[in-house]
């Protein structure tokens, strides 16, 4: 009985499989050999740029550390220049971003509240979503240095929103119920101030309910 003819594809192979391995192989070199190229390319890549991106996360670190040597030291003028070099280069870091929060605490000394929120509101942008919180509590801050204390409130309710520890979310929450205090929105801060009361384990359940003590005798008045 005559044998089926073998196909283009096995032609040529022998009933050693070593053989064939090795023949394939010949026959592939090229494809195997830009594909291993390939790998190495994108390992390399990954490699260049964790490298690199320690190296960065590692010099913001020391320029952070140095450009807090003019703050400690009281001078503002100084301080400012150096962490908005540090804020601006390395952006994106935790450095970074650690620079635009204690630049913001420099200009809200020097009085410069304004241009302090506007710095924080962009820097916010590209912060991770970790630390929004923080850059909402600082806006916040700067509102109240402002006197708008309803922006104070709004931004302070977003800081609490953003975190998810009882004790920090109850930081903000207090802040937020005395600007609404302040605002004269007392039906809004009584409800705040009412929420933290009820927490005995709370550190801010005795302010509270001095604060509903306090809008109890407004509505009297």
């Amino acid at each position: 009985m005559a044998q089926a003819p073998r196909s283009s594809s096995l032609a040529g192979l022998s009933d050693d499989p070593l053989e064939n391995l090795t023949m394939w192989l010949q026959a592939n070199s090229k494809p195997l050999l830009i594909g291993l190229a390939g790998a190495v390319v994108v390992a390399s890549g990954i490699f260049g740029y964790r490298y690199l991106n320690n190296a960065k996360v590692q010099e913001a670190s020391a320029a952070l550390y140095q450009a807090q040597v003019p703050l400690l030291q009281g001078n503002l003028p100084e301080a400012q220049a150096a962490l908005q070099r540090v804020a601006t280069r390395y952006n994106g870091t935790r450095s970074g971003e650690q620079a635009s929060l204690l630049l913001a605490q420099a200009l809200y000394d020097l009085k410069q509240h304004q241009g302090a929120i506007t710095m924080l509101e962009k820097a916010r942008g590209s912060a991770s979503a970790d630390t929004r919180s923080s850059f909402d509590a600082m806006i916040a801050a700067g509102y109240e240095g402002l006197g708008n204390l309803d922006k104070a409130a709004e931004f302070y309710g977003k800081a609490a929103a953003g975190v998810t520890f009882t004790q920090e979310k109850q930081q903000h929450k207090t802040a937020q119920a005395r600007s609404l205090m302040l605002a004269g929105k007392l039906d809004d801060a009584r409800k705040i101030f009412l929420e933290l009361s009820e927490d005995s384990n709370s550190q801010y359940a005795q302010e509270a309910r001095v604060r509903l003590g306090e809008i109890a005798g407004a509505g009297v008045k």
